[in-house]
């Protein structure tokens, strides 16, 4: 071998080590930003549930604001929503109160009406905490853009038996809440029947 290929050989060499110097760098750095990367999500984690924690603690639990987890609930319960309206059965969409990554304590996975009430600490849920989730109207004179007057009327069942706390409801576990919005029959309003010709 004479000097030229000496020189090449040992160009090469270098060029070679050089590269594989730069590989091993390549991956420490890209090792420390995933660590690093990694600290961060688990701090952050552990932040969100730190402060999550404290304001359940610290009474600063909202039934309409706050985000709840799947872990350490204190209750997870699901009553059963349906509403009619003039016979017509009103579909209760799927997602209402999860946004992303956070799920209000209650809360709605399909369109079937389960009700998901969780919290991390002891709460009474009242159906108004629902409506005020999914961003719909029920008071005792109105169930979504229907409202109650002379010829119509707002019934509300729970466990097949009327009540009249409509947005105060108190919901629990395996409860069946029916919201009726209907005509009232002219007994009911007093009216005389017309008579038959």
């Amino acid at each position: 071998m004479d000097q030229q290929d000496k020189k090449a050989l040992r160009q090469e060499r270098r060029a070679q080590q050089q590269k594989s110097v730069e590989r091993v760098h390549r991956f420490r750095s890209a090792r420390t930003w995933g660590f690093m990367a990694l600290i961060v999500v688990v701090a952050g984690a552990a932040g969100w549930v730190w402060w999550f924690r404290l304001g359940a603690e610290s009474g600063e639990f909202s039934a309409t604001e706050s985000c709840v987890t799947h872990q350490a609930l204190a209750m997870h319960e699901h009553p059963h929503l349906s509403i009619v309206i003039d016979d017509e059965p009103v579909t209760i969409p799927a997602q209402v109160g999860i946004e992303g990554f956070c799920l209000r304590p209650v809360h709605t996975h399909d369109d079937t009406g389960k009700l998901h009430l969780e919290a991390p600490v002891r709460h009474t849920f009242v159906l108004g905490d629902f409506f005020t989730v999914w961003g719909k109207t029920f008071t005792r004179n109105q169930i979504l853009d229907s409202i109650a007057d002379e010829n119509h009327r707002i019934v509300i069942t729970v466990d097949g038996k009327e009540i009249d706390t409509h947005e105060h409801t108190e919901l629990s576990d395996g409860q069946r809440v029916e919201i009726r919005y209907e005509a009232v029959s002219r007994q009911e309003t007093g009216a005389e029947e017309e008579p038959a010709s």
